[in-house]
């Protein structure tokens, strides 16, 4: 197992109403754990003091690059669901130096909120991406 990991070195799988989606993906943002604080100054001129807060995470963004064979009827059935509260779980997978996994990083579990199957632009030559967002629950797994 390698001894430190580089930021293309990992996996990420999504699975929505319990069905693992064949997408690729090339980009994860988001699902940071953080919390609401708070501060306070007691009467007396003493110094103010910190407050701890609820645990709060936020959204988890997917990117690809659109296969339009592979993804096209995926992403279709997904804008659908848009609205219903479908689940989604996205799992991150550490890869080793032959591209396998071999550890879970993170996994969340929310809704699917979002679809967006990319941008168009006839003066330009970049590749199509789409983009998937989940919701997060508040837990981030290992």
């Amino acid at each position: 197992m390698p001894t430190k990991q580089r930021q293309d070195q990992a996996g990420v799988t999504l699975t929505v109403n319990g069905r693992e989606l064949p997408f690729l993906f090339n980009k994860r943002d988001g699902g940071e754990v953080d919390s609401e604080t708070g501060k306070s100054r007691p009467a007396g001129g003493k110094r103010e003091e910190a407050h701890g807060g609820p645990k709060t995470v936020e959204d988890v963004t997917l990117n690809g690059e659109m296969n339009p064979d592979r993804d096209h009827e995926t992403l279709q059935w997904l804008k659908s669901l848009i609205g219903s509260e479908p689940e989604a779980g996205v799992v991150e997978s550490a890869l080793d130096g032959n591209n396998n996994p071999y550890r879970v990083i993170n996994t969340w579990t929310g809704i699917l909120k979002r679809v967006n199957t990319g941008e168009y632009d006839a003066n330009s030559s970049d590749l199509r991406e789409f983009e998937i967002e989940v919701t997060t629950h508040g837990e981030v797994g290992p």
